[in-house]
């Protein structure tokens, strides 16, 4: 094959190369968006538990109606629980964790093929359409990325550009 085949094959590793990097970088976003709000709902269901047990102790010495609002800070603290397993959010968070590694890791054997390797161009050709495949296999079984994922790492391309220029 021609050296504008090598070209060529180089020249659309590249263009992966990007895009697998962007992929990992909203994956990565979306990770420590959802893993934050699993950490907010387990936090308070543990916070409202304490002070349900505290003010239960409290309402059984007094005989008040503290033992009311003990009943609804346990209430509160067991439906933050809920809501975190309902929704699944740690197992999401995981998604996009495995899935941003995975990105990164095709990124960095695109990046490997276009700068670091001199294979022919059929065994050039070949990895790459390889790796194309695994790409297809992985962007299939990820969860996709939140359209505020995808605004937010647009924005962060802006302000790089603009910083750079």
């Amino acid at each position: 094959m021609s050296e504008s085949a090598v070209e060529e094959n180089q020249k659309r590793a590249r263009q992966h190369v990007l895009g697998c990097g962007e992929r990992a970088r909203e994956h990565q976003l979306s990770h420590h968006r959802w893993r934050f709000w699993s950490a907010i709902l387990t936090g308070l269901g543990a916070v409202f538990g304490a002070l349900a047990g505290g003010t239960l102790l409290a309402a059984a010495e007094t005989g008040t109606a503290w033992s009311y609002v003990a009943g609804a800070l346990g209430a509160l603290g067991a439906a933050a629980i809920a809501l975190d397993a309902q929704l699944g959010l740690k197992a999401q968070a995981e998604a996009h964790r495995r899935a941003a590694t995975g990105f990164w890791t095709l990124r960095t054997a695109y990046y490997d093929l276009a700068h670091l390797t001199t294979p022919t161009a059929e065994e050039a050709r070949t990895k790459l359409d390889d790796l194309t495949a695994r790409k297809a296999e992985l962007e299939e079984n990820s969860p996709m990325t939140e359209p505020w994922a995808q605004n937010r790492r647009a924005r962060q391309r802006a302000a790089a550009r603009e910083a750079s220029s």
